[in-house]
């Protein structure tokens, strides 16, 4: 097995490990603000499978302007889900997301 091969296995499995603790983290926290993190985390680790299988060379055009994408998309989600959860708190003042259940009444 040559180099390459490890390290894209080492990628891999930071890419899944991540992956699993934000997932983890997404079902167990009751928090908004940290729903959200988790969620950014998933996105992320998601985002490093992509690029640790992309191809690297002259014909990695294509794959770096969608990784330019996919950072610009983490960023958008991040910033609207941060306002949001402002509007969120402001409006009653806890971060619980067992209060959101109000929401749909």
């Amino acid at each position: 097995m040559n180099e390459y091969h490890s390290v894209l296995e080492n990628y891999f499995a930071v890419s899944v490990l991540l992956f699993c603790l934000a997932l983890l983290g997404l079902l167990l926290k009751r928090s908004l603000l940290a729903r959200v993190f988790c969620l950014e985390l998933m996105l992320s680790a998601v985002h490093l499978a992509y690029r640790s299988f992309s191809p690297r060379g002259a014909e990695a055009a294509l794959p770096i302007q969608l990784d330019w994408f996919l950072m610009g998309l983490c960023a958008l989600q991040f910033l609207i889900g941060i306002g949001v959860i402002a509007l969120y708190y402001r409006q009653f003042g806890s971060l619980d997301s067992e209060d959101a259940q109000e929401l749909r009444q």
